[in-house]
């Protein structure tokens, strides 16, 4: 099965100084085609929070892979 989301160290903080918060610490996963997946954790451990930047990461993909398909539509229009 091939890996359809790749994600390595993954931080996020949240707030400034002495009232920051890390609510993701170098957090890395795989997941491969046909995974069924969980993310279980206490109240508080940063579930929602990796959930949120994974789907910034789907997006982010999806958006590069139709600029990537816009800008091979265009090169090969030149051709």
């Amino acid at each position: 099965m091939s890996i359809i989301l790749n994600a390595n160290h993954i931080y996020k903080t949240y707030g400034k100084d002495e009232s920051e918060v890390k609510a993701l610490k170098d957090v890395s996963l795989s997941i491969k085609e046909g995974t069924f997946v969980t993310i279980v954790g206490q109240s508080g451990s940063g579930k929602s929070t990796l959930a949120r930047e994974m789907e910034k990461i789907c997006k982010n993909s999806r958006r590069s892979k139709k600029k990537s398909q816009h800008w091979k539509a265009q090169k090969s229009r030149r051709l």
